[in-house]
């Protein structure tokens, strides 16, 4: 089973009972954009992270990319065929969660555990320039670059608040596309429907969420 196909039979299952603080995300890039998650959601401020592994995936990165994921994201699940499902089980610790795809739908295996020990930086790498400007303290020169922003930002502020900036900007890039999303969809899913959640690039969304609000 290809990804993309792997991914509809995905998100048509997370959609199916939406709740009102609920957003889904496809190929969202964190960690200063070195990192990308295949599926995300976001309920409320809890952030999961779907990734996504077919028959013929290898499995070589998938401690790393696990790692990145414990550093952001609240949950993480690995979605896979059933075929390799072994090979998953084998290749992740026992806090991440697994579903199964196949053709008639999903089957949750494993649910993941809750990752509490998050990184400052990475969460706050999500955050925009603008909104990291107007969050540090001015006793000293605002420095230029994001990474020395997101830094500053850090050292300034608890993992708690860190997070909350953080899941708030989470939550202006996804709304857009998956507002479209919902809207173009119909009662089933189709291939062309996945790109309308990563049409936009992140800075164009946040630029059209400000000039809204």
């Amino acid at each position: 089973m290809k990804e993309l196909e792997i991914k509809k039979i995905l998100i048509q299952d997370l959609i199916r009972d939406l709740s009102p603080d609920f957003l889904l995300g496809s190929e969202f890039r964190f960690n200063f954009g070195s990192r990308r998650a295949d599926i995300v959601t976001l309920d409320g401020n809890t952030a999961c992270a779907y990734e996504i592994k077919g028959a013929g995936d290898s499995m070589d990165r998938l401690s790393y990319q696990i790692d990145s994921y414990r550093e952001y994201f609240d949950f993480c699940y690995i979605v896979c065929e059933r075929s390799n499902l072994s090979n998953v089980r084998n290749s992740c610790s026992k806090d991440i969660g697994i579903i199964v795809v196949s053709d008639s739908g999903i089957i949750k295996i494993r649910k993941s555990k809750e990752f509490k020990k998050m990184n400052k930086l990475c969460l706050a790498s999500t955050i925009d320039s603008k909104t990291l400007r107007k969050s540090i303290s001015k006793n000293k020169s605002i420095p230029k670059s994001k990474i020395l922003l997101c830094e500053r930002f850090v050292s300034e502020n608890s993992l708690s608040n860190v997070k909350l900036l953080s899941r708030f900007c989470f939550r202006e890039r996804l709304k857009l596309p998956f507002k479209s999303f919902i809207q173009e969809i119909g009662s089933v899913i189709h291939y062309e429907d996945i790109s309308t959640l990563n049409r936009m690039p992140p800075s164009e969304l946040y630029a059209k969420t400000q000039s809204n609000s």
